[in-house]
């Protein structure tokens, strides 16, 4: 068809805006899910929930909510939507805008899992306004910021060390209120004859209410006063407590306790003045339709307590169902005012250095730090109280006396005062007594060094107080990085230790079986030689068995391949646990240090990625034999765990004195056995912990396989979890539970968790019993598994539940993953009696023996093909491996499988039973044509005439082709009968996947050309004259021509070149034509 020039300059128009469109559609930084619509209202809340914003991995960079008021900042365009548990997955630098109607609250729901440290909020100039963690405690856990100020557009920044997730942000838009007034309310001032009315208290907008019980009035509580301001006042109640003081879930009315309410109208603090032995709790509700934000709890045997209350919210004061002894004395409001006040620094003594830092902090809410400079002015909240602090411990600041002061908007003068020296001391160690020669502490903020004494391993030093490094001068070239934070007052015990000069790692000669201890002293340490030792045979040739003579108290990381490591009944035990921080964790790897442990300085959470993993394999093909493995968080605090301990994220404190972690309280992710690599086996073990036992983090599947025969393996909440395939043939699932006399121990050993947290990569139990600790003597029950994303797979066949399953079977962790689930079950018992769960996710057509059947082992199937790809050396059934058959009409003799051979099918699935035939035929055209440019590439490769190319492939019964994918294969053609083998030497060439050519060794025997090769097809079969052959490189002929082995056909590279001939030809004709025009 002709197309006219006009047509086809509108046809390169279209074309042209279409593609312009693609490009801002879709390049990174523009993509808009939504116009932005008018300005914020005051009064009004927005809410972006990313938990229910897709259903699949979607990019969020430039994303804009439907108001208008959020959009997504992702400069280098990694934020997106993870799941509907996690919400945004968010970055370093990644930013959320937000637009705002004036003063307002920004709240983030923030996820327990992930990187995050913060989420820094600063408005348009670029100042913080506050900001919040970057994880929760507990998940989809809310903190919030407040701005005072005119409408403007904020921006949320997230700080994080690698993925961190969001749930939610909202923004609540204040009310503007017309009146608005502190006020101070003592209740010995309104009080008429020792009684006070219950009933409404207004102050502009604002409105505070005195509840009683009935109608009870505010009466005085003889003998409990409080003094505040240096004067004594008396305290009042009103009846009982409110009946369900625990909870109060919507907001209570007049007569329903003793109980303060206040309905703020402007952003600001309350303070409550009260006596009690107990502690008082403050409800938060939404003043619009009552609904419950949640609560907060005082210290106890306090007198008062201040907090931030925002407009928009009612706050109510009660006690709880505890004690009725709650008696109120008064109430302080004091509206969010901010002030400029002028600053001075006075030295009266103390010695100065560049680096101080003078700051002020909110003394009753606390918050960000707020930095103090001479000569300029702070802007602070009017009527606040302030605690003034310094960078350095030599520095004291007060203002008059004191180190804290009220704002008011008059000047302050911040007086500097030198602080008395202090002592620290201590042992040396890491070192032989007596080669530590000098000692030095320098402030980490001045500069300034300190001199120690030393005498022996010992050490004193006369310092100031402050954070201080440490160095040492040694006669062995021993350094320390120690760091110690010197107290105020009194002594300070700090062990220095000091690392001696690294010995270059030596090589070690192979040896096949090591103990522990004995060869070496650790588990790590024996890893680490089998990684140097020399001449180690590749693969199952220089397998290492490790005999473990004796408990080991380590975290293992076993990165050496091919090791067996027979546990003779011993136990390898650690103790960390995510929710507590420990001195001892690496901070990039997540790892025990020993340099942190002895430092005891810095400290981070118990890793989140490896969730404390006890033993890490990363080596491909480990075996454990009869080994525990065991993580003690949940079950025991160690010396050496309680020596470790920096600090917890959690509500319990696992050194109180009284502590019990084996209680439910306790409870955190603490691995015990974490999978890192392919191919591993445990047999005839134990692994043990509570939540996540087994398993891995992380959504990416690596396609790891794993097998587990007679082991017994212990939790009780996704106790078994993570991406990677896994046959566990006749194990012991056992529920770890709680002690009878524990707190609600009936109702969490009812419903205890999760056998299984698994992913996409199926779980298969084969045999198993579902048991207890035998802890709790009472009933004893929880699911067989939960969903972990779309698609989790999981399979239950002849399980004795025993009765410790429930009905319901299957759960989800985040709503709407159930409908992908791929729940099965079979043959399954509860004692003698047949069990069929019939939950929500229990699907008829999953519960059949077709559904499983490739599962169950056979003539024809084996779970070593359909899940695992290799044969355990502890498999429960006799299988035989991979063996390849030949054709007698094929050019191939035979093929040997190496032991580490492993096949995959089309679909990627493991075949590593049954029967393969080895096809050699005729290169196709495209293999031809790969196999010319991979020689056109090459600078060291020609081809004589001779040179064959044959494809050779294997396929399975059904046709299908199968790929080796590890391993090799030793493959041996027959000898071709035209070729004089004493005149030609045999060169054959791999083409790998990466179009390059690999030169393979190649044996001649009398009846054979053998070569080994780790893949198939093509080959190019090569003669060369012996003569030539001789050299390193073979020199041949540019224009050999290539056949295929069976045709000798050279027409295809014909057809290439008339075809190339044709297109310059054409080239030629169209461009003679534009010349002529």
């Amino acid at each position: 068809m002709k197309i006219g020039r006009k047509a086809k300059k509108l046809l390169a128009v279209v074309l042209t805006f279409v593609l312009a469109i693609g490009t801002f559609q879709f390049a990174p930084g523009v993509r808009t899910i939504a116009k932005a619509a008018g300005a914020p209202e005051a009064g009004k809340s927005y809410v972006l929930d990313f938990t229910k914003l897709y259903s699949t991995k979607t990019q969020l960079n430039g994303y804009t909510s439907d108001d208008g008021v959020f959009k997504v900042i992702s400069e280098a365009d990694k934020a997106y939507w993870h799941d509907g548990q996690h919400g945004a997955a968010v970055y370093n630098g990644d930013k959320i805008e937000v637009k705002v109607a004036g003063s307002a609250e920004i709240a983030l729901t923030l996820c327990k899992y992930g990187s995050g440290t913060a989420f820094k909020v600063t408005d348009a100039s670029g100042k913080e306004v506050g900001s919040t963690s970057g994880k929760s405690d507990a998940d989809a856990g809310s903190q919030s910021i407040s701005y005072n100020g005119d409408a403007t557009t904020l921006t949320i920044t997230c700080e994080a060390s690698g993925e961190a997730y969001l749930h939610s942000v909202m923004v609540n838009n204040f009310a503007k209120s017309d009146k608005v007034e502190s006020f101070t309310l003592m209740l010995d001032d309104i009080a008429k004859e020792d009684v006070v009315a219950t009933g409404d208290y207004k102050y502009g907008d604002s409105t505070l209410t005195l509840v009683g019980q009935g109608e009870t009035q505010y009466t005085v509580k003889p003998g409990k006063t409080v003094t505040v301001d240096g004067k004594e006042y008396n305290s009042y109640t009103a009846g009982k407590r409110h009946a369900d003081s625990n909870n109060i879930p919507t907001i209570p009315g007049q007569g329903d306790g003793t109980l303060t309410i206040f309905t703020p109208a402007a952003k600001g603090t309350m303070t409550v003045y009260f006596s009690s032995t107990s502690f008082l709790r403050i409800h938060d509700y939404n003043t619009a339709d009552g609904s419950k934000n949640g609560y907060t709890d005082t210290e106890t045997s306090i007198n008062s307590y201040t907090f931030a209350v925002i407009p928009g919210h009612t706050y109510v004061m009660s006690t709880t169902g505890k004690t009725n002894n709650m008696f109120y004395a008064g109430y302080k409001y004091i509206v969010d005012k901010e002030v400029s006040v002028p600053v001075k620094f006075e030295n009266v003594n103390a010695k100065l250095s560049d680096s101080l830092e003078i700051s002020v902090v909110d003394a009753n809410l606390g918050g960000n730090a707020i930095k103090l400079k001479d000569g300029a002015n702070a802007d602070l909240l009017e009527g606040h109280e302030y605690k003034l602090s310094t960078n350095d411990g030599g520095v004291r600041a007060a203002v008059g006396d004191s180190d804290t002061f009220t704002a008011t908007g008059e000047a302050i003068v911040v007086s500097l005062y030198d602080v008395p020296d202090v002592t620290v001391e201590g042992k040396i160690t890491g070192t032989p007594e007596g080669t530590v020669k000098e000692l030095s502490l320098t402030n980490m903020v001045n500069g300034r060094a300190y001199k120690a004494t030393v005498s022996g391993d010992s050490y004193t030093c006369t310092l100031k107080p402050g954070e201080y490094n440490t160095s040492v001068v040694t006669t062995n070239g021993g350094v320390t990085h120690d760091r110690v934070s010197v107290k105020t007052e009194g002594t300070t015990v700090n062990e220095v230790y000091v690392e001696l000069p690294a010995k270059e790692a030596e090589p070690v000669a192979f040896k096949s079986e090591l103990n522990v201890p004995g060869d070496y002293a650790t588990l790590n340490e024996a890893s680490d030689a089998i990684l140097r030792m020399q001449d180690r045979p590749e693969g199952e040739a220089g397998r290492v068995t490790i005999n473990l003579k004796a408990d080991i108290f380590e975290q293992t990381v076993m990165a050496a391949p091919y090791v067996t490591l027979k546990g003779n009944n011993h136990t390898i035990s650690w103790y960390y646990g995510v929710g507590t921080y420990y001195y001892s964790v690496d901070p990039v790897t997540g790892l025990y240090n020993e340099v942190l442990a002895r430092d005891k300085y810095s400290y981070v959470e118990g890793n989140g990625s490896l969730w404390g993993g006890v033993f890490i394999v990363r080596g491909d093909n480990f075996i454990a034999e009869d080994t525990t493995f065991k993580n003690t968080y949940n079950y025991e605090l160690t010396e050496a765990e309680m020596t470790d301990i920096a600090g917890t994220t959690l509500s319990v404190n696992r050194l109180a004195k009284d502590a019990d972690v084996t209680a439910y309280v306790y409870k955190e992710r603490s691995n015990a056995f974490y999978i890192e690599a392919d191919n591993i086996e445990c047999y005839n073990c134990k692994i043990l912990s509570s939540q996540d036992t087994l398993g891995r983090n992380g959504s990416k599947n690596n396609n790891y396989h794993t097998y587990f025969n007679n082991c017994v393996i212990g939790g009780n909440v996704d106790y078994i979890c993570g991406e990677f395939s896994a046959v566990f043939d006749n194990c012991e699932l056992q529920w770890k539970t709680y002690k009878d006399d524990e707190k609600d121990a009936a109702k969490n050993n009812a419903k205890l968790g999760y056998i299984t947290a698994a992913k996409t990569s199926p779980y298969v139990f084969r045999n198993c019993k579902v048991t207890t600790d035998g802890v709790s003597t009472g009933a004893v029950s929880g699911y067989y598994g939960r969903t972990w994303g779309a698609g989790s797979n999981a399979t239950f066949i002849g399980t004795q539940t025993n009765g410790y399953v429930l009905e319901d079977g299957w759960g989800e962790m985040s709503t709407g993953d159930g409908t992908s689930a791929i729940f099965k079950e079979y043959n399954n018992v509860s004692g003698e009696n047949a069990f069929v769960t019939k939950g929500q996710f229990s699907k008829a057509e999953n519960q059949s023996a077709e559904a499983v059947a490739d599962y169950i082992e056979s003539a024809n199937v084996s779970a070593v093909n359909t899940v695992l790809g290799w044969i355990p050396a502890h498999y429960a059934y006799d299988v035989k491996p991979v063996e390849i058959v030949t054709p007698t009409e094929s050019g191939i003799a035979a093929v040997e499988v190496s032991k580490e051979a492993k096949f995959v099918d089309e679909s990627g699935k493991g075949v590593a039973t049954g029967s393969v035939t080895a096809i050699e035929k005729a290169a196709s055209e495209e293999q031809v044509a790969a196999v010319k440019e991979a020689v056109a590439n090459a600078e060291d490769i020609k081809l004589t005439d001779k040179a064959q190319i044959i494809d050779i492939s294997l396929s399975n019964k059904d046709g299908s082709v199968v790929k080796l994918s590890n391993g090799t294969l030793k493959i041996s053609l027959k000898k071709n009968a035209d070729i004089d083998y004493t005149k030609y030497a045999v060169v054959v060439y791999h083409l790998k996947d990466d179009n390059t050519l690999e030169k393979l060794d190649v044996t001649v025997s009398d009846d054979a050309i053998s070569f080994v090769t780790g893949g198939l097809s093509p080959f190019v079969i090569d003669y060369v004259e012996v003569e030539s052959a001789s050299g390193a490189d073979t020199t041949i002929t540019e224009d050999a021509t290539v056949t295929a082995p069976t045709t000798g056909d050279a027409a295809p590279v014909a057809i290439y070149l008339l075809l190339a001939v044709m297109a310059i030809m054409m080239a030629c004709t169209v461009a003679g034509k534009k010349r002529i025009r």
